[in-house]
């Protein structure tokens, strides 16, 4: 075993006493896919209390000052708080290792055993807050962003685990291969009101998505729900959801990440994270990925150009689609393509102004990615000098 053991003793006895929990196991069968397999478990609990071993790995835990210590005691977080009983401890631990795998396997026990002791002896709970990555593809196993954000390939469970209980049923018509992860690690004696900050993990998430959608063109989205999950060994709850129970589709192209598009990615997403909420930037880059979400093409169109607003009219709002038109076109266009551009733009902001009036207005799709591209141009040019884009160097474009 790669870590160390803290009380030999009771990992020997517990080890003894797994293998005989096993064979009970074996003797009661039952379907793991039945709802009522957790009240078959409780049968073959009653069995394995009367075994001696068990007393003795009762006896062990008393004797233990740290475990002995949280008997009773009310532990974690208020969205996972639980209290310790050393005689539910044992019992779960034994569920856990069945669950794996109905015949003793060392490498199952040992792994288990240390997110056991994990619970006496560390200062710290594990969390792991995840949502569904859709219309995503990568050609690897995980994108690290940070130290607690991660994209990677989900598990595909192939038999029941052990947070069984907090799986419930949700309307999923889109097919989802990766999740967003976000790990947090939080003391494990809390206040009562403390909770995990579901906020922050939110903001995040939507961070990540914000940037595959500023890194390229695709229909990509995340799941409208974001699941809660206690790693550390617990008897308490596992898990939360938090969210809708449907999930609301966005049709399109996938977003496909390569090896050369990570630091990219990084390096977006670690920007997007150091703005300001409710900075010039952080609402165009809003808008774009509000934008890229609709269906509507009237919709689009509002948000992008409420996005190049916000970038290049940091002054008063007079002759607006004159201004935008010839900013942009300078700021993004060789000498070639620049008129084009300008006459691009113009006649896009008179399609928005029509639209806010209640005038029908014949969009093309072509037109809609082309302002969208723009747009995303431009955001990627305020990332390398946002100087740029201040009002004093918008006015000397023209000369």
């Amino acid at each position: 075993m790669d870590k160390e053991i803290n009380n030999q003793k009771l990992y020997l006895k517990l080890k003894e006493l797994t293998k005989i929990a096993l064979r009970l196991y074996k003797k009661n069968p039952f379907e793991k896919e039945s709802l009522d397999f957790l009240f078959e478990f409780e049968k073959v609990d009653k069995r394995i209390k009367k075994q001696s071993l068990f007393n003795i790995c009762l006896q062990i835990m008393k004797n233990d000052e740290k475990i002995e210590f949280l008997e009773g005691k009310n532990i974690g977080i208020s969205n996972f708080k639980f209290s310790i009983n050393k005689e539910r401890c044992i019992l779960v631990f034994l569920r856990i290792v069945y669950n794996q795998n109905n015949t003793y396997i060392e490498d199952i026990f040992n792994e288990s055993y240390v997110k056991f002791e994990e619970l006496f002896y560390s200062n710290d709970f594990v969390y792991l807050d995840s949502s569904n990555l859709y219309n995503f593809d990568y050609d690897g196993e995980e994108i690290k962003l940070n130290d607690e954000l991660v994209i990677k390939k989900k598990i595909k469970k192939t038999h029941i685990k052990e947070d069984f209980d907090f799986h419930r049923i949700r309307m999923e018509f889109a097919k989802s291969d990766f999740i967003i992860e976000r790990k947090q690690i939080l003391p494990k004696l809390l206040k009562n009101k403390e909770k995990i900050e579901l906020i922050e993990t939110t903001e995040f998430f939507d961070f990540i998505v914000y940037a595959l959608r500023l890194l390229k063109h695709s229909a990509v989205y995340r799941s409208d729900s974001i699941y809660f999950q206690l790693k550390t060994f617990s008897t308490g709850p596992k898990g939360f959801r938090q969210g809708k129970n449907h999930q609301d589709i966005i049709s399109g192209k996938k977003c496909f990440i390569n090896e050369e598009d990570i630091n990219e990615l990084s390096s977006i997403f670690q920007y997007i994270i150091s703005e300001e909420k409710e900075s010039r930037f952080s609402l165009a880059l809003r808008r774009l990925s509000m934008g890229m979400s609709r269906k509507n093409f009237d919709d689009k169109i509002i948000d992008y150009i409420i996005g190049f607003e916000a970038l290049y009219l940091p002054e008063s709002k007079a002759e607006l689609s004159f201004k935008i038109a010839l900013r942009v076109a300078f700021l993004l266009s060789d000498i070639e393509n620049r008129e084009e551009n300008y006459l691009f733009l113009k006649k896009m902001y008179t399609y928005r102004s029509n639209i806010v009036h209640g005038e029908k207005q014949e969009l093309k799709n072509d037109d809609i990615l082309k302002l969208e591209n723009l747009l995303r141009q431009s955001l990627m040019l305020w990332m390398k000098d946002e100087n740029i884009f201040s009002k004093k160097e918008l006015d000397r474009l023209y000369f």
